[in-house]
């Protein structure tokens, strides 16, 4: 991740201002509101002896995900930015007018090679929002 991107990130103006788009912005609040039913719904799908670790790992990098899949005994819910989503595809057409920053994203197949070499299976994967969202939201499952 880009140095100044990390350090906006660490900072308490930083803090602050993610925090704060969350009620700035209408879109948001409906995307926050579906992103908390949405997690509520797929860790109550999973055995009530799951162990629950939040590990934000940052532009989805695959290297996190697969050291996650070696120590977890069964379950795995996380998120990634989908490479197909109508919102990256939107930011791809953007960057041809406004120089912007690319999303590091994933592709389905990304996730579906990981999940195989891992001994995973994706059991459910989920948009957060067809329209105003590239998050996926993912559940792998041992078999």
């Amino acid at each position: 991740m880009d140095k100044d991107i990390l350090d906006g990130y660490n900072s308490p103006q930083g803090a602050e201002d993610y925090t704060g788009k969350f009620e700035r912005h209408w879109i948001e609040r409906i995307n926050n509101a579906r992103e908390q039913r949405l997690v509520r719904t797929l860790l109550g799908e999973l055995p009530q002896s799951s162990l629950t670790l939040d590990l934000p790992c940052g532009y989805g990098r695959m290297q996190y995900l697969r050291e996650i899949l070696r120590i977890s005994a069964r379950s795995v819910v996380f998120t990634y930015f989908d490479t197909e989503s109508i919102k990256n595809k939107i930011h791809r057409f953007k960057r041809r007018f406004k120089p912007r920053n690319p999303k590091c994203t994933l592709t389905r197949q990304d996730i579906q090679t990981i999940a195989d070499e891992s001994g995973f299976t994706i059991t459910r994967s989920t948009p957060l929002s067809r329209l105003f969202s590239g998050h996926q939201y993912t559940v792998l499952q041992r078999p």
